[in-house]
């Protein structure tokens, strides 16, 4: 039966873009255009020096201060570069890295998809300046989405730190890629922007096939950007448009998810355990965005907030990392065996 599904799709897909010519030119170079101007300057830097970021030399400094984070959420020692990869750009970013950071690692695919889980989401900049400035006008909302992912991404991260099929890893490749960083970054970039249009022209048509009513529900579930602009249009309240942005944006779309697991699927991550653990992301993201909306966001400025609540989380995984170190340095064998 799978064999016939992509031909099927394919065939349908060719059969609306025939039926509605005109929206699926104006979707493609809508989606050309905001990869462009957007996506490419955002991203073309953090995929460059992704090699430096996942080198041996950087996971050895940050397995310094990061090894509690390791520890507690189970993750791969090379995936250090990146998270903080993902933590800066987002999604595909984040994915992109940690298949260069793991590629030559037997790391179990248990363990990948919870480092591939802390390394996905919304760029910062997306939603400080893409969302909140450009869509919202309401700059303070930024940090509220801000906050929301994080925290959100960092709880999911303790919370499922035994999610995932932690089945036998695959015997480590060897073959190493002969391309430079630049000509690596640039594939990854068209790679992604295909996606983009792919998923852009579909929901388009799919939106003129069913009515304009599904055209912001289908934007929403299939593309990043596009999905939250249409939220930030809806004719409802700030109360209730923040949280389904939060939502969407933590989630990404399916194509943000095609794009991932492109990256992600040759590590031997399951699809569905992906998708799970984004789906509870996306809703506790949209619940703590709620919270904020309802208790804090008028009382604590938001980017002290955002920079206490990054301090407070360094703080605790560094004192666990010494208290780790100074607990395994004070075991010493005696004679007789005993440790004291």
């Amino acid at each position: 039966m799978k064999k016939h599904v992509y031909p099927l799709g394919a065939a349908c897909f060719l059969i609306l873009m025939c039926l509605y010519p005109a929206d699926a030119l104006d979707a493609a170079a809508q989606s050309l255009s905001s990869w462009a101007h957007s996506v490419v300057p955002s991203l073309l830097p953090y995929l460059i020096v992704c090699p430096a970021l996942t080198s041996e030399e950087m996971t050895a400094f940050l397995s310094r201060f990061l090894n509690g984070l390791t520890r507690a959420m189970r993750l791969p020692a090379t995936s250090f570069g990146a998270v903080l990869i993902g933590f800066l750009s987002g999604s595909p970013a984040g994915a992109a890295a940690l298949a260069s950071s793991v590629r030559d690692e037997s790391a179990p695919p248990g363990a990948v998809l919870r480092a591939a889980l802390l390394a996905s989401g919304a760029s910062p900049a997306f939603l400080l300046t893409g969302v909140a400035v450009s869509m919202l006008d309401r700059p303070e909302a930024g940090w509220i989405l801000l906050r929301s992912q994080l925290l959100s991404v960092l709880i999911c991260g303790l919370l499922l730190r035994s999610f995932g099929t932690d089945k036998p890893a695959a015997a480590p490749s060897q073959r190493r890629s002969a391309d430079g960083p630049v000509l690596r970054a640039c594939l990854t970039l068209l790679t992604i922007g295909g996606y983009m249009t792919l998923f852009s022209v579909l929901s388009r048509l799919l939106s003129q096939l069913f009515g304009c009513a599904w055209e912001t529900p289908l934007l929403a579930a299939m593309e990043l950007a596009g999905g939250c602009r249409a939220l930030s249009q809806l004719p409802v309240s700030m109360e209730y448009r923040l949280p389904l942005i939060s939502a969407a944006a933590c989630f990404g779309g399916i194509s943000v998810f095609a794009q991932c697991m492109s990256f992600l699927r040759p590590l031997g991550v399951d699809p569905s355990e992906y998708a799970v653990g984004k789906l509870v992301q996306s809703a506790l993201c949209a619940l703590i965005t709620c919270f904020q909306l309802e208790f804090s966001a008028k009382v604590i400025d938001p980017a002290l907030t955002g920079f206490l609540v990054l301090c407070c989380l360094l703080v605790i995984l560094m004192a666990h990392t010494a208290r780790s170190r100074h607990a395994s340095g004070s075991r010493i064998d005696t004679p007789s065996g005993r440790h004291v």
